[in-house]
């Protein structure tokens, strides 16, 4: 009985990675994370998994705010200014990547927390790009 519902739970379960685009990615990690039983407490957590899942979910919410503020952003322009910025995206990330493992270092020299640390780290970073790109595009138009 027990093989049984876990083979159905995992079944439940689609493979984010096979979907086209970040965003949709994105989406789909963050309602498979909403799915999770018993739910996260994020408005007040208290164990560090609870930190762990709230964190990584709010990540998720930032990196699709940050995707849907790029198509914008590539909407508004065309030909080579669209090229620099797309190259400079690029490099932002490897950047953003950088930085927070700079600042956390590997899982594997953390403990528990570490996820947490990520998270808060890719969220900050993430949302002050958001508003980069937005400002951007607002300035253009």
């Amino acid at each position: 009985m027990i093989g049984t519902i876990v083979i159905f739970a995992a079944a439940a379960v689609q493979n984010c990675e096979t979907l086209r685009g970040a965003s949709e990615q994105d989406k789909c990690e963050l309602a498979q994370s909403m799915r999770i039983s018993p739910p996260p407490e994020c408005k007040d957590p208290i164990t560090q998994s609870d930190m762990n899942i709230c964190s990584y979910r709010d990540y998720l919410r930032a990196d699709i705010a940050l995707n849907e503020a790029w198509q914008e952003l590539t909407r508004s322009t065309a030909g080579d200014q669209r090229k620099r910025h797309l190259d400079a995206q690029r490099k932002w990330l490897a950047f953003r990547d950088a930085q927070c493992l700079a600042e956390n270092g590997p899982r594997s020299e953390s403990g528990t927390i570490w996820p947490l640390l990520q998270n808060t780290c890719l969220t900050s970073l993430t949302e002050a790009r958001t508003k980069q790109l937005r400002d951007h595009v607002e300035i253009e138009h």
